[in-house]
């Protein structure tokens, strides 16, 4: 059993270890170069406050450090190690093979639809290539993906169903699907974002997903939360996940990664999947970040708060953290602190010119 970690309440927490980015995007909730990097003597010293959790590391463009290598093996010492990354420099395949000799398996991979003009709108440049050819090297290398698509409205709506095609046919490799919505932070001044709500019924337009599944699902969540003395299944506004069994033909969409009634409780992966289950919630162990049947495609939905629509009671009980000048906060309220300080700034300095 793994020692319990010094900042318990989180599950997981994101580690942006450099503000630099080798793409110009007008939709990013950062601004790059806005800050400094964190040296690598100090990400040492904060690896040692972790065990057993998620540990994400983002920013910026992380595969822009040189040092990224010995990052990744610092913190898979004691925890599962993600990369977050729009995957650019992951087409050089003994790139992305030094990365997982140093401890990688997980990647959350950007991948906004699957047309170059797409990519010029959201991105500033044709990606498409470059995309592909990096995601063929992950899954040659046998890692294991989030693809993470931002939807920005008016832009990559009709790219939905492709990639939910896409990852369905490569769920060996691809295990869930996450959606979010761009949020007016950072370089994104917009002030036009989806809810989970709107991103659903965008989900609803494919011929795999109904909304009478959607509620099935909500429905037996909050059934299970009900009869159990743990919140096995946080339901927020900001999020909504959800599985599916095929791209082709309408199945249900289950609550819990397994079908066949009360006999699937009795199958091995139920077992296993509700025992990492009450193992998380009791005793905060890291499990593996998917148990789920290998016919199933988790699908997970994403609307990030603004300052507009912050709800301080869900952030209370936000298990993703967000490493900020040494300490772990909530990671959407991070990220509206670290904007309101780099407005303040940008203002200072405006002023003094």
């Amino acid at each position: 059993m793994r020692l319990r970690n010094k900042h318990a309440r989180y599950d997981k927490v994101m580690l942006d270890i450099t503000t630099k980015c080798n793409l110009d995007c007008e939709i990013c909730y950062r601004v790059p170069g806005s800050g400094k990097d964190i040296p690598l003597d100090k990400l040492e010293q904060i690896s040692k406050e972790f065990q057993g959790i998620i540990i994400s590391i983002c920013g910026g463009e992380p595969t822009l450090r040189s040092d990224l290598p010995e990052i990744i093996n610092m913190f898979s010492q004691n925890n599962t190690v993600f990369l977050i990354t729009n995957g650019i420099l992951l087409a050089d395949y003994r790139y992305a093979l030094k990365l997982k000799q140093n401890g990688l398996r997980y990647v959350s991979f950007s991948l906004n639809g699957f047309s170059d003009d797409t990519y010029k709108k959201i991105n500033g440049e044709a990606l498409l290539d470059k995309k592909l050819a990096a995601l063929n090297n992950l899954m040659r290398l046998n890692y294991r993906i989030i693809l993470s698509v931002l939807l920005v409205p008016g832009v990559n709506e009709k790219e939905i169903n492709g990639l939910i095609d896409y990852a369905f046919q490569h769920r060996k490799f691809i295990k869930e699907l996450r959606i979010r919505s761009a949020a007016p932070l950072g370089r994104f001044a917009a002030s036009r974002k989806y809810s989970v709500e709107e991103i659903l019924d965008i989900l609803c337009r494919h011929k795999a997903i109904t909304k009478r599944d959607l509620e099935r699902s909500l429905k037996f969540k909050k059934t299970i939360n009900s009869i159990s003395p743990f919140n096995i299944f946080p339901i927020r506004s900001c999020f909504f996940d959800f599985y599916i069994t095929s791209p082709e033909n309408r199945t249900e969409t289950p609550a819990f990664p397994f079908t066949g009634g009360l006999s699937g409780l009795l199958r091995p992966r139920a077992i296993n999947f509700l025992y990492n289950a009450v193992k998380k919630v009791l005793f905060r162990i890291d499990t593996k970040p998917w148990a789920h049947n290998k016919n199933m495609l988790k699908i997970g939905v994403r609307s990030w708060p603004d300052e507009t629509d912050i709800n301080m009671y869900e952030i209370d009980r936000c298990n993703t953290g967000y490493y900020m000048d040494g300490k772990i906060l909530p990671f959407c309220y991070a990220n509206i602190i670290k904007e309101k300080k780099r407005l303040l700034k940008q203002e200072k300095d405006e002023k003094n010119l």
